[in-house]
């Protein structure tokens, strides 16, 4: 009985686990954030260079959408502009609440819609 009662621990702390594990971030291709991860609530510059198997991203747009890792938030959406060399920039990005966000950037390359996280800690 005690073996089993061990057993029924070990698969609800395993359940436990599974359930409350976040997603993986998803990442189709390489993100180098130009700003501290660590911002402050109110209209700021999001800068940033994209690139994948080593090689600089170059597209015409970047769509952002930018969310806290709680439920409850309107999303905030952005389109970054290119600067060249793989370097895009939103001169101000709207960050209305403080907390963790996680801004997810998308762009299209080829016909193929790709995404990437960057995770950010917005301070008041």
């Amino acid at each position: 009985m005690i073996q089993f009662l061990r057993v029924c621990h070990a698969l609800c702390l395993v359940l436990i686990l599974v359930a409350c594990a976040l997603p993986a971030a998803r990442k189709d291709f390489d993100i180098v954030l130009q700003i501290p991860s660590v911002q402050y609530v109110g209209f700021r510059p999001v800068k940033f260079s994209l690139s994948q198997a080593g090689k600089a991203l170059l597209v015409k747009e970047v769509s952002i959408t930018g969310q806290m890792t709680h439920a409850g938030m309107t999303p905030v959406l952005a389109k970054a502009k290119p600067l060249g060399a793989g370097v895009y920039q939103v001169e101000n990005y709207h960050f209305n609440m403080a907390g963790d966000w996680v801004l997810q950037l998308e762009i299209n390359q080829a016909g193929k819609r790709l995404q990437a996280d960057i995770p950010l800690i917005v301070n008041p």
